[in-house]
């Protein structure tokens, strides 16, 4: 949070919201609160805690959700799991309509 980037945003009047993806999809939803869009940064390896925030998101008003993307070129399909999570990440936020 005391990132040169991530001070920069806030001074240019972005609201920056750290929370902790251990938590319940209500304490998410009420630091989620008033926030217009959601900008993930979640680390690669932990992609699948996107979805209880995806969820928090969307209870709390949210109107766009932007996913992080670690992921290589690779076809859509069973050659490279992390991609395939990211994919189901994607299906989620557009069923959720928050794209």
């Amino acid at each position: 949070m005391q990132k040169q980037g991530v001070l920069h945003l806030a001074s240019r009047g972005v609201k920056i919201v750290s929370v902790d993806l251990a938590g319940s999809e209500k304490e998410l939803e009420k630091a989620l609160f008033g926030v217009d869009v959601v900008i993930s940064t979640i680390y690669g390896g932990s992609v699948m805690a996107e979805i209880p925030l995806i969820n928090a998101s969307k209870a709390a008003g949210v109107k766009r959700y932007l996913p992080c993307f670690f992921a290589t070129v690779a076809p859509p399909k069973g050659a490279l799991m992390l991609r395939d999570l990211v994919i189901h990440l994607r299906k989620h936020i557009v069923f959720l309509h928050m794209r």
